[in-house]
């Protein structure tokens, strides 16, 4: 997607806005799921009084604790393979709020947080025998970031968002969308990521105009949140997107394109919009490791993805080297690669 010019004219990799957390993990049963009346394996948007009321009867039965949320994550992923990013979002002056900057810094992870009023994002994830997890969340003021300049954007070679930033009914929200039109036009490649099958079905239809108000790069997405949002994309264009990736979990992904017939040819470069009738697809298969928790698999995924078409990589190597990245965030408790 980037030509060989881009990746010696000192452009960083990604440029992401997100809603900065900090998650709380802990084991569960799904008795436990059921009396909280939370729905698995989704994001349940709950009060702050409610998640900290979690966190208390959880007590000990927290495993760790660990900033996170999924523009993060990918800077991450894309800051452990040698990448450059730039993460923006809002936080407050609270434990959650030091914690989040602090891992910024850490990862090497250019900071645009600002501290506002109230309280830092707050997550508990909650990981059932099966390895699933589920997140009872509240994002704090994490949704009321309004800042964006597009000079910043423009170092950069993708811009990265989800769909839990740009539907948000606050200022992140309008913001994001705007940023996403500004970045196109910019030159700046835009990369989305489907999150919340629940969040993406109560607004299938407001999220599929924002994918079709500018030209997007890739989306990002599994079976259940693609068909949350009324398509598939083996058969169907995903608003403008070039590229979707559809994630499959241990059955791996496919990457499908919507593009000019040579996009495999030429490595790692997309050509001039031009949707022809027949989808092409590349099937990734899952890297063979022993999991121990999912949460993040899909952010890093898309790190790895990004980095290799970064760097000129045809989309299989880019498919593998996301396989690869995710396959370690799996490995692992809670969502790290480090």
């Amino acid at each position: 997607m980037a030509d060989s010019n881009s990746i010696s004219s000192g452009l960083k990799d990604v440029f992401a806005i997100g809603t900065p957390v900090v998650d709380y993990f802990a084991s569960c049963t799904d008795k436990f799921l059921y009396d909280l009346e939370l729905e698995k394996g989704s994001t349940n948007f709950i009060s702050r009084a409610q998640v900290d009321e979690i966190c208390k009867n959880l007590g000990k039965n927290i495993t760790s604790v660990s900033p996170g949320d999924n523009a993060r994550n990918t800077c991450e992923g894309m800051a452990y393979l040698g990448g450059k990013c730039t993460y923006a979002g809002s936080i407050g002056n609270d434990y959650e709020g030091k914690m989040f900057s602090k891992s910024l810094n850490s990862r090497g992870i250019s900071s645009l947080l600002a501290a506002l009023p109230g309280t830092t994002g707050k997550i508990v994830c909650l990981i059932t025998p099966d390895a699933q997890r589920t997140f009872a969340a509240n994002l704090g003021n994490g949704e009321d970031y309004s800042t964006f300049d597009i000079e910043v954007a423009k170092a950069h070679k993708y811009f990265f968002l989800t769909s839990i930033t740009a539907l948000s009914k606050n200022s992140i929200g309008p913001m994001a969308s705007g940023a996403m039109k500004k970045c196109a036009d910019a030159g700046v490649q835009v990369a989305f990521s489907l999150e919340s099958p629940a969040m993406i079905s109560n607004n299938a239809k407001t999220l599929l105009k924002i994918l079709d108000s500018c030209p997007i790069s890739v989306v990002f997405g599994n079976e259940e949140e693609f068909e949350a949002l009324g398509l598939n994309p083996k058969t169907d264009n995903v608003g403008t997107a070039k590229i979707a990736v559809l994630k499959k979990g241990e059955k791996g992904s496919e990457i499908l394109t919507y593009s000019s017939p040579d996009i495999h040819e030429t490595a790692g470069i997309i050509a001039p919009l031009s949707y022809s009738s027949k989808i092409k697809s590349v099937k990734i298969p899952a890297a063979q490791v022993e999991v121990v928790d999912t949460t993040g698999a899909g952010d890093y995924f898309a790190a790895g993805f990004l980095y290799g078409l970064s760097r000129c990589a045809t989309l299989e190597e880019s498919g593998r080297k996301g396989s690869q990245l995710a396959a370690r965030a799996i490995s692992r408790l809670g969502a790290s690669v480090f």
